[in-house]
Protein backbone atom coordinates (compact mmCIF):
# COMPACT_ATOMS: atom_id res chain seq x y z
CA UNK A 1 0.00 0.00 0.00
CA UNK A 2 1.00 3.43 -0.92
CA UNK A 3 2.95 5.52 2.00
CA UNK A 4 0.08 7.98 2.92
CA UNK A 5 -3.13 5.87 2.48
CA UNK A 6 -3.69 4.87 6.14
CA UNK A 7 -4.19 8.91 6.40
CA UNK A 8 -6.82 9.40 3.63
CA UNK A 9 -8.69 5.93 5.32
CA UNK A 10 -8.59 7.74 8.36
CA UNK A 11 -10.51 10.73 6.68
CA UNK A 12 -12.98 7.87 5.21
CA UNK A 13 -13.56 7.18 8.77
CA UNK A 14 -14.02 10.70 9.24
CA UNK A 15 -16.39 11.02 6.35
CA UNK A 16 -18.57 7.84 7.30
CA UNK A 17 -19.11 9.65 11.18
CA UNK A 18 -19.39 12.81 9.79
CA UNK A 19 -23.27 13.81 10.50
CA UNK A 20 -22.39 13.28 14.17
CA UNK A 21 -18.51 13.52 14.01
CA UNK A 22 -17.21 16.65 15.43
CA UNK A 23 -16.57 18.69 11.85
CA UNK A 24 -20.21 17.81 11.51
CA UNK A 25 -20.87 19.20 15.46
CA UNK A 26 -18.34 22.27 14.65
CA UNK A 27 -20.94 23.46 11.34
CA UNK A 28 -24.18 22.64 12.95
CA UNK A 29 -22.98 24.81 16.21
CA UNK A 30 -21.63 27.57 13.50
CA UNK A 31 -18.16 27.29 15.55
CA UNK A 32 -15.84 29.49 13.57
CA UNK A 33 -12.35 27.99 15.10
CA UNK A 34 -13.61 24.48 14.68
CA UNK A 35 -14.65 24.51 11.11
CA UNK A 36 -11.75 26.40 10.08
CA UNK A 37 -9.45 24.24 12.00
CA UNK A 38 -10.72 21.41 10.54
CA UNK A 39 -10.92 22.71 7.08
CA UNK A 40 -6.83 23.74 7.56
CA UNK A 41 -6.45 19.91 8.06
CA UNK A 42 -8.83 18.04 5.56
CA UNK A 43 -7.28 20.94 2.56
CA UNK A 44 -3.85 20.55 3.59
CA UNK A 45 -3.98 16.76 4.23
CA UNK A 46 -5.62 16.83 0.28
CA UNK A 47 -2.35 18.62 -0.74
CA UNK A 48 -0.24 16.77 0.47
CA UNK A 49 -1.26 13.18 -0.70
CA UNK A 50 -2.98 14.51 -4.19
CA UNK A 51 -0.55 12.08 -5.47
CA UNK A 52 -2.53 9.43 -3.84
CA UNK A 53 -5.86 10.78 -4.57
CA UNK A 54 -4.83 10.25 -8.34
CA UNK A 55 -3.74 6.88 -7.42
CA UNK A 56 -5.69 4.02 -9.38
CA UNK A 57 -6.05 1.86 -6.19
CA UNK A 58 -8.64 2.50 -3.64
CA UNK A 59 -7.81 4.30 -0.86
CA UNK A 60 -11.00 6.42 0.14
CA UNK A 61 -9.87 9.08 -2.60
CA UNK A 62 -13.24 10.06 -2.80
CA UNK A 63 -14.25 10.41 0.79
CA UNK A 64 -10.94 12.59 1.32
CA UNK A 65 -12.19 14.68 -1.77
CA UNK A 66 -15.62 14.93 0.01
CA UNK A 67 -14.26 16.04 3.10
CA UNK A 68 -12.80 19.07 1.05
CA UNK A 69 -16.18 19.19 -0.38
CA UNK A 70 -17.89 19.55 2.52
CA UNK A 71 -15.60 22.41 3.47
CA UNK A 72 -15.77 24.83 0.48
CA UNK A 73 -19.82 24.15 1.51
CA UNK A 74 -19.39 25.76 4.88
CA UNK A 75 -21.27 29.11 5.06
CA UNK A 76 -18.47 31.16 6.18
CA UNK A 77 -16.97 32.38 2.69
CA UNK A 78 -13.76 32.97 4.38
CA UNK A 79 -13.49 29.59 5.83
CA UNK A 80 -14.85 28.06 2.45
CA UNK A 81 -12.45 30.06 0.31
CA UNK A 82 -9.26 27.70 1.97
CA UNK A 83 -10.33 25.05 0.13
CA UNK A 84 -9.22 27.52 -3.22
CA UNK A 85 -5.61 26.31 -3.45
CA UNK A 86 -6.75 22.15 -2.98
CA UNK A 87 -9.30 22.99 -5.93
CA UNK A 88 -6.81 24.20 -8.20
CA UNK A 89 -4.30 21.44 -7.49
CA UNK A 90 -6.96 18.74 -7.77
CA UNK A 91 -7.77 19.88 -11.35
CA UNK A 92 -4.55 20.43 -12.27
CA UNK A 93 -3.33 17.36 -11.66
CA UNK A 94 -6.46 15.75 -13.20
CA UNK A 95 -5.25 17.54 -16.49
CA UNK A 96 -1.97 16.42 -16.55
CA UNK A 97 -2.98 12.75 -15.41
CA UNK A 98 -1.24 10.73 -18.57
CA UNK A 99 -1.76 8.47 -20.83
CA UNK A 100 -5.35 10.22 -21.91
CA UNK A 101 -6.94 7.20 -21.23
CA UNK A 102 -6.51 7.20 -17.43
CA UNK A 103 -7.18 10.70 -17.22
CA UNK A 104 -10.53 9.66 -18.56
CA UNK A 105 -10.75 7.33 -16.43
CA UNK A 106 -10.04 9.29 -12.83
CA UNK A 107 -12.42 12.24 -14.22
CA UNK A 108 -15.17 9.71 -14.71
CA UNK A 109 -14.26 8.64 -11.14
CA UNK A 110 -14.60 11.56 -9.81
CA UNK A 111 -17.51 12.73 -11.68
CA UNK A 112 -19.96 13.65 -8.92
CA UNK A 113 -17.33 15.29 -6.63
CA UNK A 114 -16.56 17.30 -9.99
CA UNK A 115 -20.78 18.16 -10.44
CA UNK A 116 -21.20 18.84 -6.77
CA UNK A 117 -17.92 21.60 -7.41
CA UNK A 118 -19.45 23.44 -9.59
CA UNK A 119 -22.77 24.41 -7.35
CA UNK A 120 -20.25 24.90 -4.52
CA UNK A 121 -18.12 27.44 -6.83
CA UNK A 122 -21.22 28.98 -7.90
CA UNK A 123 -22.08 29.72 -4.00
CA UNK A 124 -19.03 30.79 -3.38
CA UNK A 125 -19.36 33.44 -6.02
CA UNK A 126 -21.77 34.98 -4.01
CA UNK A 127 -21.13 38.56 -2.48
CA UNK A 128 -21.98 38.87 0.94
CA UNK A 129 -25.36 40.72 2.27
CA UNK A 130 -22.99 43.58 2.92
CA UNK A 131 -20.90 44.05 0.13
CA UNK A 132 -22.17 47.49 -0.19
CA UNK A 133 -20.69 48.63 3.26
CA UNK A 134 -17.42 46.75 3.50
CA UNK A 135 -13.76 48.17 3.52
CA UNK A 136 -11.89 47.97 -0.02
CA UNK A 137 -9.36 45.82 1.16
CA UNK A 138 -12.45 43.28 1.73
CA UNK A 139 -13.81 43.95 -1.69
CA UNK A 140 -10.19 43.12 -3.45
CA UNK A 141 -10.08 40.09 -1.42
CA UNK A 142 -13.67 38.84 -2.22
CA UNK A 143 -12.62 39.91 -6.19
CA UNK A 144 -9.28 37.69 -5.87
CA UNK A 145 -11.37 34.78 -4.52
CA UNK A 146 -13.69 34.70 -7.21
CA UNK A 147 -11.13 35.10 -9.71
CA UNK A 148 -9.64 31.86 -8.10
CA UNK A 149 -13.31 30.34 -7.95
CA UNK A 150 -13.71 30.99 -11.74
CA UNK A 151 -10.69 29.28 -12.42
CA UNK A 152 -12.03 26.46 -11.27
CA UNK A 153 -15.08 26.67 -13.02
CA UNK A 154 -13.31 27.16 -16.34
CA UNK A 155 -11.32 24.37 -15.31
CA UNK A 156 -14.44 22.10 -14.73
CA UNK A 157 -15.03 22.76 -18.44
CA UNK A 158 -12.34 21.39 -19.74
CA UNK A 159 -13.12 18.76 -17.58
CA UNK A 160 -16.24 17.54 -17.60
CA UNK A 161 -17.46 19.70 -21.00
CA UNK A 162 -19.20 23.00 -20.97
CA UNK A 163 -22.37 21.26 -21.33
CA UNK A 164 -22.59 19.54 -18.00
CA UNK A 165 -21.02 22.85 -16.31
CA UNK A 166 -23.56 25.45 -17.74
CA UNK A 167 -26.62 23.01 -16.99
CA UNK A 168 -25.67 22.18 -13.73
CA UNK A 169 -25.42 26.30 -13.39
CA UNK A 170 -29.12 26.63 -15.16
CA UNK A 171 -30.41 24.39 -12.89
CA UNK A 172 -29.11 26.72 -10.07
CA UNK A 173 -30.38 29.58 -11.74
CA UNK A 174 -33.63 28.23 -12.81
CA UNK A 175 -34.19 27.08 -8.38
CA UNK A 176 -33.22 30.51 -7.22
CA UNK A 177 -36.07 32.16 -9.50
CA UNK A 178 -38.61 30.18 -8.37
CA UNK A 179 -37.19 30.39 -4.99
CA UNK A 180 -37.61 34.52 -4.75
CA UNK A 181 -40.73 33.91 -7.46
CA UNK A 182 -42.33 32.64 -4.07
CA UNK A 183 -41.57 35.62 -1.69
CA UNK A 184 -44.46 37.59 -0.33
CA UNK A 185 -43.51 41.03 -1.59
CA UNK A 186 -41.93 42.54 -4.84
CA UNK A 187 -39.50 44.16 -2.16
CA UNK A 188 -37.95 40.98 -0.79
CA UNK A 189 -37.73 39.77 -4.41
CA UNK A 190 -35.85 42.84 -5.41
CA UNK A 191 -33.49 41.83 -2.13
CA UNK A 192 -32.70 38.59 -2.88
CA UNK A 193 -30.38 39.28 -5.95
CA UNK A 194 -27.01 37.79 -4.58
CA UNK A 195 -26.92 33.98 -5.82
CA UNK A 196 -28.65 35.73 -9.33
CA UNK A 197 -25.62 37.58 -9.40
CA UNK A 198 -23.39 34.42 -9.01
CA UNK A 199 -25.30 32.04 -11.00
CA UNK A 200 -24.92 34.59 -13.83
CA UNK A 201 -20.76 35.05 -12.73
CA UNK A 202 -20.85 31.42 -12.99
CA UNK A 203 -21.89 31.33 -16.32
CA UNK A 204 -19.30 34.18 -17.82
CA UNK A 205 -16.93 31.35 -16.56
CA UNK A 206 -18.35 28.95 -19.36
CA UNK A 207 -18.63 31.31 -22.18
CA UNK A 208 -15.42 30.40 -23.76
CA UNK A 209 -16.29 26.71 -24.41
CA UNK A 210 -19.87 26.83 -25.03
CA UNK A 211 -21.27 26.33 -28.12
CA UNK A 212 -23.18 28.87 -30.44
CA UNK A 213 -25.80 26.08 -31.09
CA UNK A 214 -26.79 25.87 -26.84
CA UNK A 215 -30.21 26.26 -26.74
CA UNK A 216 -30.93 24.69 -23.36
CA UNK A 217 -30.18 27.65 -20.99
CA UNK A 218 -28.80 30.75 -22.37
CA UNK A 219 -32.22 31.59 -24.27
CA UNK A 220 -34.13 31.81 -20.65
CA UNK A 221 -30.46 33.31 -18.86
CA UNK A 222 -30.56 35.53 -21.47
CA UNK A 223 -34.77 36.38 -21.60
CA UNK A 224 -34.11 36.84 -17.49
CA UNK A 225 -31.41 39.63 -18.28
CA UNK A 226 -33.60 42.35 -19.29
CA UNK A 227 -36.24 42.08 -16.47
CA UNK A 228 -32.99 42.32 -13.99
CA UNK A 229 -33.39 44.95 -10.83
CA UNK A 230 -31.11 47.96 -11.15
CA UNK A 231 -28.97 46.54 -8.50
CA UNK A 232 -25.63 47.63 -9.33
CA UNK A 233 -23.64 44.56 -9.18
CA UNK A 234 -26.03 42.27 -10.63
CA UNK A 235 -26.62 44.65 -13.77
CA UNK A 236 -22.96 44.88 -14.52
CA UNK A 237 -22.37 41.25 -14.26
CA UNK A 238 -25.22 40.77 -16.48
CA UNK A 239 -23.64 43.13 -18.32
CA UNK A 240 -20.66 41.34 -18.35
CA UNK A 241 -22.71 38.34 -19.70
CA UNK A 242 -23.82 39.41 -22.65
CA UNK A 243 -20.39 40.85 -24.06
CA UNK A 244 -19.17 37.42 -23.07
CA UNK A 245 -21.69 35.46 -25.02
CA UNK A 246 -21.77 37.66 -28.11
CA UNK A 247 -21.16 35.42 -29.95
CA UNK A 248 -23.99 33.50 -28.87
CA UNK A 249 -26.37 36.02 -29.55
CA UNK A 250 -25.04 36.50 -33.22
CA UNK A 251 -26.36 32.82 -33.66
CA UNK A 252 -29.70 33.86 -31.86
CA UNK A 253 -30.70 37.61 -32.87
CA UNK A 254 -33.94 37.60 -31.50
CA UNK A 255 -32.82 38.01 -27.55
CA UNK A 256 -30.62 40.51 -28.94
CA UNK A 257 -33.11 43.82 -29.18
CA UNK A 258 -34.29 43.59 -25.81
CA UNK A 259 -30.86 43.92 -24.40
CA UNK A 260 -29.15 46.75 -26.06
CA UNK A 261 -32.14 49.04 -24.11
CA UNK A 262 -30.83 47.16 -21.08
CA UNK A 263 -27.43 47.72 -21.58
CA UNK A 264 -28.30 51.48 -22.72
CA UNK A 265 -29.86 52.38 -19.45
CA UNK A 266 -26.93 51.13 -17.93
CA UNK A 267 -24.87 53.74 -19.24
CA UNK A 268 -26.58 56.09 -16.95
CA UNK A 269 -25.32 54.47 -13.88
CA UNK A 270 -21.61 55.37 -13.02
CA UNK A 271 -21.51 51.80 -11.60
CA UNK A 272 -22.37 50.03 -14.53
CA UNK A 273 -21.70 51.93 -17.23
CA UNK A 274 -18.04 50.65 -17.26
CA UNK A 275 -19.66 47.14 -17.64
CA UNK A 276 -22.26 48.46 -20.23
CA UNK A 277 -19.68 49.89 -22.73
CA UNK A 278 -17.42 47.01 -22.90
CA UNK A 279 -20.61 44.59 -23.87
CA UNK A 280 -22.05 47.07 -26.26
CA UNK A 281 -18.01 46.95 -27.65
CA UNK A 282 -18.46 43.09 -27.75
CA UNK A 283 -21.47 42.83 -29.40
CA UNK A 284 -20.43 45.45 -32.32
CA UNK A 285 -16.89 43.31 -32.75
CA UNK A 286 -18.76 39.89 -32.68
CA UNK A 287 -22.59 40.51 -33.98
CA UNK A 288 -22.96 40.51 -37.92
CA UNK A 289 -23.68 43.13 -40.29
CA UNK A 290 -27.47 41.94 -40.39
CA UNK A 291 -27.88 43.65 -36.92
CA UNK A 292 -26.67 47.33 -38.15
CA UNK A 293 -25.62 47.82 -34.71
CA UNK A 294 -23.65 50.59 -36.17
CA UNK A 295 -25.46 53.70 -36.36
CA UNK A 296 -27.63 52.51 -33.50
CA UNK A 297 -24.29 52.68 -31.16
CA UNK A 298 -22.92 55.27 -32.98
CA UNK A 299 -25.98 57.25 -32.27
CA UNK A 300 -26.00 56.28 -28.57
CA UNK A 301 -22.19 57.55 -28.45
CA UNK A 302 -23.61 60.66 -30.21
CA UNK A 303 -25.78 61.23 -27.30
CA UNK A 304 -23.11 60.71 -24.51
CA UNK A 305 -20.95 63.71 -26.89
CA UNK A 306 -24.04 66.03 -26.48
CA UNK A 307 -24.63 65.43 -22.85
CA UNK A 308 -20.98 65.94 -22.32
CA UNK A 309 -21.08 68.92 -23.90
CA UNK A 310 -24.13 70.32 -22.36
CA UNK A 311 -22.96 69.54 -18.78
CA UNK A 312 -18.83 68.94 -19.00
CA UNK A 313 -18.52 69.07 -15.26
CA UNK A 314 -21.32 66.53 -14.45
CA UNK A 315 -21.32 63.80 -16.81
CA UNK A 316 -21.68 60.27 -15.47
CA UNK A 317 -19.49 58.35 -18.15
CA UNK A 318 -15.73 58.64 -18.16
CA UNK A 319 -13.35 58.99 -20.84
CA UNK A 320 -12.45 55.42 -21.16
CA UNK A 321 -16.00 54.16 -20.79
CA UNK A 322 -16.75 56.90 -24.09
CA UNK A 323 -13.83 55.57 -25.84
CA UNK A 324 -15.06 51.58 -25.67
CA UNK A 325 -18.67 52.71 -27.23
CA UNK A 326 -17.13 55.12 -29.99
CA UNK A 327 -14.71 51.67 -30.48
CA UNK A 328 -17.43 49.30 -30.87
CA UNK A 329 -19.11 52.09 -33.30
CA UNK A 330 -16.40 51.93 -35.33
CA UNK A 331 -15.68 48.02 -35.43
CA UNK A 332 -19.67 47.62 -36.53
CA UNK A 333 -19.67 50.74 -38.57
CA UNK A 334 -16.51 49.12 -40.46
CA UNK A 335 -17.76 45.96 -41.43
CA UNK A 336 -20.94 47.74 -42.83
CA UNK A 337 -18.76 49.84 -44.93
CA UNK A 338 -16.95 46.63 -46.37
CA UNK A 339 -20.25 44.99 -47.08
CA UNK A 340 -21.22 48.51 -48.49
CA UNK A 341 -18.88 48.93 -50.61
CA UNK A 342 -18.58 45.29 -52.22
CA UNK A 343 -22.71 45.71 -53.23
CA UNK A 344 -22.34 49.71 -54.50
CA UNK A 345 -18.71 51.35 -54.54
CA UNK A 346 -19.50 54.78 -55.42
CA UNK A 347 -22.23 54.84 -52.74
CA UNK A 348 -19.92 53.23 -49.92
CA UNK A 349 -17.33 55.87 -50.98
CA UNK A 350 -20.12 57.85 -49.61
CA UNK A 351 -20.95 56.56 -46.55
CA UNK A 352 -17.38 56.23 -45.27
CA UNK A 353 -17.47 60.17 -45.97
CA UNK A 354 -20.72 60.37 -43.61
CA UNK A 355 -19.55 57.87 -40.84
CA UNK A 356 -15.85 59.85 -40.62
CA UNK A 357 -17.82 63.48 -40.63
CA UNK A 358 -19.96 62.22 -37.85
CA UNK A 359 -17.21 60.51 -36.02
CA UNK A 360 -14.38 63.16 -36.01
CA UNK A 361 -15.91 65.91 -35.93
CA UNK A 362 -17.27 66.20 -32.63
CA UNK A 363 -13.48 65.02 -31.51
CA UNK A 364 -12.39 68.19 -33.79
CA UNK A 365 -14.99 70.41 -31.90
CA UNK A 366 -13.55 68.95 -28.23
CA UNK A 367 -9.85 69.84 -29.26
CA UNK A 368 -10.86 73.15 -30.01
CA UNK A 369 -12.22 74.10 -27.17
CA UNK A 370 -9.83 72.50 -25.19
CA UNK A 371 -7.17 74.23 -26.59
CA UNK A 372 -9.22 77.56 -26.17
CA UNK A 373 -9.74 76.50 -22.26
CA UNK A 374 -5.93 76.22 -22.40
CA UNK A 375 -4.94 79.64 -23.78
CA UNK A 376 -7.42 81.16 -21.44
CA UNK A 377 -6.17 80.11 -18.62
Amino acid sequence: MPLGAGAIGIAGEQQQQQKNGPFQVAIQEQDEDGMRAYCRIFTEMGESYMSLIMHHEDMNQKQLVDLVLACSAIPNDEIANITLNFWYRFITWMEDLEPYEYRQLQVDNFMPQLVRLVSTCTNLLRYPSDIDSLPDDRIDDIRRNRFAVCEALEDCCRLLGARDVINNIGALLQTEITRISALNTQEEQLQQWHYIESCFKALICTSRYTSPDENRILPSAMSLIPTLTTVSHLRTTANFTVGAFAMWLNAHPDHLTPILPFLAQGLSDPKCAPSAAVAIKQLCEFCSTQFSLGDSVLQLYDGIVSARQEQPDSSIIDLQTELEVLQGACKAISKQLEEAVKVNPSQGNDSISSYMSRIVEPIGNRLVQHASNHCAA
